[in-house]
């Protein structure tokens, strides 16, 4: 519609130019084909051109047209069509400005979705920053536990007298109130520092010389595993494998591969019972650590032991 209204403001000064004033005779101004040479009559002035805008009947204000006027209306149309080509620009112009804003958009939303990801990874980081933190805490206090035991075993026939010793450590009161729940038979439980022991002889509890679990061990370790959910649910546990130093068969096996696998057995029965794994842990400890003198006691070595050690840690870091 915009693009119509310069052409009826050309028309309408059309008309109203060349009305003659009031009490004017036509004859004082020639014809417009009279102004151009032309002969022809009056009734024949209706194929001049202004038929172009818009009106092809015969008009006496028109037919009185000036040259000059004739040269303003041809100016006027062409500055018309030149305006007419310019908005034809613009509006293709827009379309491409509005397809631009359109891809812009998109970009934006884009990296604003990029943007969201980056903010929840960067929370994940943090929670998983924060949980690394309270594992390393109770690693290091894990390996303060572990030199110590080292240092108290470090000679066999003085080990009974440095672990006494050591039981002037103060104990944590909260683990040493629920020692008696962890009690199954054939098991040594003790207090050792601020930690709970549960000593089951590996001759008792596998088949002797291998990883292999005896069945009749499986009520025990059901009692043990029903135990510890109800009085320890949050408390890390350790699973420490132990031998004696006799040597194995075949030679090239050592003694870490065979405590690695019995611990690895007990961590996995412990697990199928019903003892969440992100509780557990376990470790080889060889002939490293032991306890006891050496020598057979009713045919069992106790240096070849399994202890189960429950921390006053907890699983979330308390």
């Amino acid at each position: 519609m915009c693009r119509f209204i310069p052409i009826l403001l050309l028309v309408t000064v059309v008309l109203t130019g060349c009305r003659q004033p009031a009490g004017s005779q036509a004859s004082n101004q020639p014809p417009f084909g009279a102004a151009y040479g032309n002969t022809q009559t009056a009734a024949n002035t209706s194929t001049f051109p202004f038929g172009l805008f818009g009106s092809g009947q015969q008009n006496n204000s028109i037919q009185s047209t000036s040259p000059r006027q004739y040269q303003q209306f041809s100016e006027l149309a062409n500055q018309v069509n030149s305006l007419n080509q310019r908005l034809g620009t613009f509006d293709a112009d827009n379309q491409q400005l509005q397809t631009e804003v359109a891809a812009l958009q998109q970009k934006l939303q884009v990296a604003n979705d990029y943007n969201n990801q980056l903010k929840q990874q960067l929370a994940d980081n943090a929670s998983q920053f924060q949980q690394l933190a309270a594992m390393k805490k109770t690693a290091e206090r894990k390996l303060a536990q572990m030199q110590q035991s080292a240092q108290l075993a470090s000679t066999p026939g003085d080990a009974p007298a440095r672990l006494a010793a050591s039981a002037t450590m103060p104990a944590n009161n909260s683990l040493l109130n629920k020692i008696s729940s962890v009690q199954i038979p054939g098991a040594d439980t003790r207090m050792d520092g601020d930690v709970i022991r549960v000593e089951i002889p590996s001759d008792r509890l596998f088949t002797p010389g291998s990883y292999q679990i005896q069945p009749t061990q499986n009520a025990n370790i059901n009692n043990l595993v029903a135990a510890i959910r109800q009085n320890f649910p949050r408390q890390i546990v350790g699973i420490e494998a132990h031998w004696d130093g006799t040597p194995l068969t075949p030679a090239t096996t050592t003694h870490h591969q065979l405590t690695a696998t019995q611990s690895l057995a007990v961590f996995n029965e412990l697990q199928r019972q019903g003892l969440p794994a992100n509780q557990m842990f376990s470790m080889a400890m060889g002939s490293n650590r032991p306890r006891h003198a050496k020598g057979m006691t009713n045919g069992i070595s106790p240096n070849r032991r399994i202890e189960i050690v429950i921390y006053p840690d907890t699983v979330d870091g308390d």
